[in-house]
C-alpha cells in the first residue's frame, strides 16, 4: 500500500511539472509577448504599461529565473 501511494505521488509531481513546463512553454510562444497579449490592442499605444506588467511578473529577468 506504501508503495501505491508513494508512486501516485511521485506521478503527480511529474505531470504537474510537466503541465507547468507546458503552461510556460506555451506563454513564451505567444506573439508579441505575455504582457501586450495582456494589455491587448492598446499595447502599441502604452509601452509603459507593458514594462510595468512585465516587471511586475519578472517577465524582464532571465528564463530560467522566469521558469522557477
Amino acid at each position: 500500500m506504501l508503495r501505491y501511494v508513494v508512486k501516485r505521488l511521485l506521478l503527480a509531481a511529474l505531470t504537474t511539472l510537466g503541465v507547468a513546463t507546458i503552461v510556460f512553454i506555451s506563454m513564451r510562444l505567444v506573439p508579441g509577448g505575455f504582457a501586450q497579449a495582456l494589455v491587448g490592442a492598446n499595447a502599441a499605444r502604452s509601452p509603459e504599461i507593458v514594462r510595468a506588467i512585465e516587471e511586475r511578473f519578472g517577465l524582464d529577468e532571465p528564463v530560467i529565473v522566469q521558469y522557477w
